[in-house]
């Protein structure tokens, strides 16, 4: 888990959005990509400020948090 964590603190997290959401490499419902980017770059909370890998996985968090449940 620590060495996962290092990596994303080195990852560049734009290339990572990319690769998620222009490639389509990432397995998600299709109307969350684009709010996954908006909260990366114009975070609601201030400690998710910083472009870091971090704050994109945060980002993604949030995005999913906004999804309805599954019935």
């Amino acid at each position: 888990m620590r060495k996962k964590v290092e990596t994303w603190r080195r990852s560049d997290a734009k290339v990572v959005i990319h690769e998620s959401f222009v490639q389509g490499e990432f397995d998600a419902p299709k109307h969350l990509p684009p709010s996954v980017p908006d909260l990366y770059f114009e975070p609601k909370y201030e400690e998710f400020r910083s472009r870091t890998i971090w704050s994109f996985s945060n980002a993604s968090t949030s995005a999913f948090k906004e999804l309805e449940p599954i019935p």
